[in-house]
């Protein structure tokens, strides 16, 4: 018998962990699980969409318009009329708004909750609603280790409920020509372009990134693209314009398929102060570009400093501009080598298809 299961996101835009669950809703095994439902507690983003075009019910919460309690009713009624075996819920409010509906409700299934990204970073009001309503989990997935050690060592985890499953993706990629792209995006065919990718939000830190080309502007031939689109718009916009740096930084906005453009990029750059275990840094490792991120939380279980990638503290402008400086004067042979490395780390060690295969073992066992 098949198990039934109920997806649960708080929402389904065009991010990380989003991308993600779309994945695990269109090739888990349908001989093994039935997809009762996709709930998303905001409105419908392009995932949700694309459900709706592949047959999965979706429904949408609006949870930023009837609140959080009203959602939680809400919730309760779908998950009585679903019946799933099995509810999978991804990000914070999603995780906490299911544990709450098991808490006070009397119907039976089990609860699989991931909060996709590392919760250090939370405000101590949230991680003590967190600590009073983990009891209800019956496995909680830390997509790296660093979110686990963090979910048991701080906030009293069960180590035995704790799995870690890293992200995968597809590392098969229709690479781009590299000057189409860039005179698609009005960028100078011969100059060295500083790429990165992801929600306009403090978390990202791009204001790092910016101001590193700051320090770069000497040399001429740099160029920054930045994709995405978030509440530091307008902020990222004022930077630029301060800074004199109109013609040397392009906010890209969002993209149907960012990554299509990173063959496009001779560095990708994630200066992030925080993360769980960023996918777009697998994408540019598989588009075989050279990767520098900020060491922190997940990210250095993929990236081997200087091995496959480079490392830089979190927040250091300077330290980035001088990573992105000598990367742009590496001898071919060393550079050949560290993307080599890198696309065979993405293929060997974080696969879709071992991904997927970890999360159908726990919604079988579990």
């Amino acid at each position: 018998m098949r198990r039934r299961l109920l997806l649960v996101s708080t929402s389904t835009t065009r991010g990380g962990a989003e991308k993600i669950l779309y994945a695990l809703a269109t090739n888990l095994n349908r001989e093994k699980f039935e997809i009762a439902g996709f709930v998303s507690l905001k409105s419908l983003g392009v995932y949700g969409e694309l459900l709706q075009k592949e047959n999965v019910l979706v429904e949408s919460l609006q949870i930023d318009r009837t609140g959080f309690f009203s959602v939680a009713a809400h919730l309760q009624r779908i998950i009585k009329e679903k019946r799933p075996d099995v509810v999978l819920a991804f990000m914070y409010q999603a995780a906490q708004l299911c544990r709450l509906v098991k808490l006070i409700s009397s119907i039976s299934f089990k609860l699989i909750s991931s909060h996709r990204v590392n919760p250090r970073a939370r405000s101590l009001s949230t991680l003590l609603a967190d600590r009073i309503l983990k009891a209800q989990d019956d496995l909680t997935v830390a997509e790296c280790a660093a979110s686990a050690s963090f979910l048991v060592d701080r906030q009293g985890y069960s180590a035995n409920k704790v799995q870690v499953i890293h992200n995968g993706i597809d590392a098969r990629h229709s690479a781009g020509e590299k000057f189409a792209l860039r005179r698609e995006l009005d960028i100078p065919v011969d100059s060295f372009l500083i790429g990165t990718a992801g929600r306009l939000h403090k978390q990202k830190n791009h204001a790092a990134l910016i101001d590193a080309i700051e320090i770069l502007r000497d040399r001429n031939n740099f160029r920054c693209v930045i994709f995405g689109e978030g509440p530091e718009r307008k902020a990222l916009e004022s930077q630029i314009e301060k800074l004199g740096l109109k013609s040397r930084v392009l906010l890209a906005g969002e993209k149907e398929n960012a990554a299509s453009f990173f063959p496009a990029m001779d560095v990708f750059v994630l200066p992030s102060l925080w993360e769980g275990f960023p996918s777009v840094i697998l994408e540019a490792m598989a588009a075989k570009i050279p990767v520098i991120a900020s060491k922190v939380d997940g990210i250095p279980e993929i990236i081997k400093d200087g091995r496959n990638g480079f490392l830089v503290p979190a927040g250091n402008a300077e330290a980035l501009a001088g990573k992105i400086a000598e990367l742009s004067e590496f001898p071919e042979d060393f550079s050949h080598t560290l993307l080599e490395n890198a696309h065979e780390t993405v293929v060997k060690r974080f696969p879709l298809s071992k991904m997927i295969a970890a999360y159908e073992k726990i919604l079988l066992e579990t």
